[in-house]
């Protein structure tokens, strides 16, 4: 079993200093594929390396597999490692690169050749293995830092911002790879990276950090779909979730949502949630996603109100269109080949069955 458990760990650098990462209570399960994500200085980067052996906890328990990891070093915790910036020997080629590990272990030279080609093969750098990676591009150190790694046959593979230094095609390439490696391997991954679109299309689950704390742990779905609170909503998603104040009213139809420029009425799945927690009648936060803002004439569900475009932007297959209605500013989504001129007022919907509450104090989302 390669399970991945963190119990309240905590991390201070120095006595007075706040804490880098707060009580993390975390399960990470056999064979899944768990991506640390959050803006720079969350503490993502630090769980890793915690998790790793290279940094020391400041309190709390972390278990590889049922062992207690706290006091156990590195080299002898059943994990590898992938980082950043490759981290490979310049004056070894990459077969030496990948079997360097097996010769300090002093594994048999015949087990060690075979084992390397069999991981050259299946990254497909065979063809690279008398290479120094001063010779070598981006992509395939990338592929040896990879291949290193798989050899030492680890319980546990971590992986820290792996594919910043490539370029945007390389790094849809070799998200492919790594997936299909997983896949293949059936081993436990935990995978640190800043980027979204990393998070949401390699991870079963997405751990969501802030200022050192869980914001939320949940499927890339989830994630989008059901945000826990309004960080994690404005950080998952390009163009962001678009939020607007106002506060929850009684109509003769049900509630509605208003605020100085428009009223739209909320979904009927919403409605229990905003009696229960008394919101009828108090301020809240509403977002919503640019893909449930249509224009009115394409006879999108919902309420249409008034609004000026400001300008938009032309993105591959998407056209992103921002409007302005008094005070508040939102995105739209729509399809490249649907036009707007600039400065022309248009009728908008907010899809009702798509509308996010959040808390306006707290942040949390209205369930």
């Amino acid at each position: 079993m390669a399970e991945v458990i963190l119990r309240k760990v905590s991390k201070r650098y120095k006595k007075n200093d706040q804490l880098s990462v707060n009580e993390i209570g975390l399960e990470i399960k056999d064979k899944e594929f768990m991506v640390f994500v959050g803006p720079s200085g969350c503490g993502k980067s630090t769980t890793l390396r915690m998790i790793a052996g290279l940094e020391q906890i400041t309190e709390g328990e972390i278990y590889i597999g049922d062992r207690l990891v706290n006091d156990v070093p590195p080299k002898h915790r059943d994990i590898a490692m992938v980082f950043q910036n490759y981290a490979l020997y310049p004056n070894m080629d990459v077969y030496e690169n990948m079997a360097f590990g097996m010769w300090l272990r002093k594994v048999e030279k015949q087990i060690i050749d075979m084992t390397v080609r069999s991981a050259a093969r299946t990254l497909e750098i065979e063809h690279l293995l008398e290479r120094k990676p001063a010779a070598l591009s981006g992509g395939q150190r990338q592929r040896v830092a990879l291949g290193r790694a798989l050899v030492r046959k680890p319980q546990v593979f971590l992986m820290d911002e792996p594919l910043s230094n490539l370029d945007a095609k390389l790094r849809v390439q070799m998200r492919e790879e790594i997936i299909n490696l997983h896949r293949r391997l059936e081993t436990t991954f935990i995978y640190v990276t800043h980027d979204q679109i990393e998070a949401m299309t390699m991870g079963t689950r997405i751990c969501v950090m802030k200022d050192g704390v869980i914001q939320q742990v949940d499927t890339p779905e989830n994630i989008y779909n059901r945000p826990a609170n309004q960080f994690v909503a404005s950080f998952i998603g390009s163009p962001p979730m678009n939020f607007i104040s106002g506060k929850i009213v009684v109509r003769n139809s049900g509630l509605a949502f208003d605020t100085k420029r428009f009223t739209l009425p909320i979904g009927k799945s919403l409605e229990q949630a905003m009696e229960t927690g008394h919101f009828v009648d108090r301020s809240i936060v509403m977002g919503i996603r640019p893909e449930y803002v249509a224009l009115h004439r394409s006879g999108a569900p919902g309420v249409p109100f008034k609004a000026v475009v400001r300008f938009s932007e032309l993105v591959g297959a998407d056209r992103y269109v921002h409007f302005v209605a008094g005070d508040y500013r939102f995105t739209m989504r729509i399809a490249s080949y649907e036009r707007v001129e600039d400065d022309s007022e248009l009728e908008v919907v907010f899809n009702p069955e798509h509308m996010n509450f959040f808390h306006p104090e707290t942040g949390k989302a209205v369930r």
